[in-house]
């Protein structure tokens, strides 16, 4: 089997020669090519390159396109920093009022340098890596977008207490984030993952959650044309995966590495796609038979679950982490 196919069987439940496999191996490509981090996370070229080089040596099932959540932020005026062997991350929003970031142009990948990295990133692989395997994009919903560009105290007073504002902002952001993701759809990826943070009542009420939150994610994935991936974020998911199980075109849900799996399963059904959940960003920590330990237990767990795609969890594998612990990781699911 293709990682295609096998991504597919996983949403079918039908039966593969062992579990789908996603490893979230966006920023190991630079490693693996030798490319410095500013340039492969501003070249298309440069990063399509570097998943290429992810596939040759390792072929997951599923290929990211830039997990870089800071670009969407810098495409608004937000700016953004480069640490040795990270993403980038956002070193100061643009810090737009409500009314500026209402007045503020939708940036396009026509118009703006960051928005056409991800855009042509996405289509080379798609292109020339996506007959083989799942190609998976990244985005956010019109209501985690606004914490990147005025910032996540900014847009979490706007939700309090300018509710006005703030729904005029996510309707206006809504009509981008489906334009982006029917565009990424057209050139040919096969799923889009979206980090949500908004929707986690660690963060905000659940009264929020209920009364402006899901509302838009409804509206807004009701309106993509393929399907959704709803991940994590960084912080646990079962404590209100039951608000999000039964949102349009969500087809899948990729867990913490606290999450237990089959708790998870429990909420969402046994038809939706399960991802999970080896810690992806302590994998550079871990000894070869502590990897081949964690894998078994996940796929003990998983038996008989043809819905179930291995996955790491959370950010990046850490650009520092030895390849015999990714062997290891493919190794010991190749073998189940």
């Amino acid at each position: 089997m293709t990682g295609l196919e096998r991504v597919f069987a996983s949403v079918t439940g039908d039966k593969k020669d062992y579990p789908a496999i996603s490893l979230t191996l966006s920023l190991y490509g630079a490693r693996l090519t030798g490319c410095s981090l500013p340039e492969y996370y501003n070249s298309s070229l440069k990063y399509y390159e570097g998943m290429k080089a992810v596939k040759e040596r390792f072929n997951p099932d599923i290929l990211f396109t830039p997990f870089a959540l800071a670009a969407e932020g810098e495409a608004f005026g937000s700016k953004a920093k480069y640490l040795p062997f990270y993403a980038p991350n956002i070193a100061k929003p643009a810090t737009l009022s409500p009314k500026e970031l209402l007045e503020t142009p939708l940036p396009s990948a026509a118009s703006n340098e960051r928005i056409k990295y991800l855009y042509e990133s996405a289509r080379l692989m798609a292109k020339n890596l996506g007959k083989e395997n799942a190609i998976a994009g990244i985005l956010l919903s019109p209501v985690d977008l606004p914490a990147l560009i005025m910032g996540l105290d900014g847009w979490l007073d706007t939700i309090i207490f300018h509710e006005e504002e703030a729904r005029k902002i996510c309707e206006k952001l809504t009509g981008y984030f489906v334009d982006r993701a029917n565009a990424l759809f057209n050139e040919g990826i096969h799923i889009i993952a979206l980090p949500v943070i908004f929707s986690n009542p660690a963060i905000i009420t659940k009264g929020i959650i209920d009364s402006f939150v899901l509302p838009y994610f409804s509206k807004a994935f009701s309106m993509v044309k393929g399907p959704l991936v709803i991940h994590h974020g960084g912080m646990q998911f079962n404590n209100y995966l039951n608000k999000l199980k039964d949102l349009p075109n969500v087809a899948a849900f990729a867990i913490d590495a606290k999450d237990k799996l089959k708790e998870t399963r429990e909420i969402i059904g046994k038809e939706k796609v399960l991802l999970g959940n080896i810690d992806g960003p302590s994998l550079n920590r871990y000894s070869v038979p502590h990897v081949e330990q964690i894998c078994r237990r996940i796929l003990d767990d998983r038996e008989g679950d043809n819905h179930f795609i291995f996955a790491s969890s959370a950010a990046d594998i850490p650009y520092d982490t030895p390849p015999e612990n990714i062997d290891a990781l493919l190794k010991a699911v190749r073998r189940n």
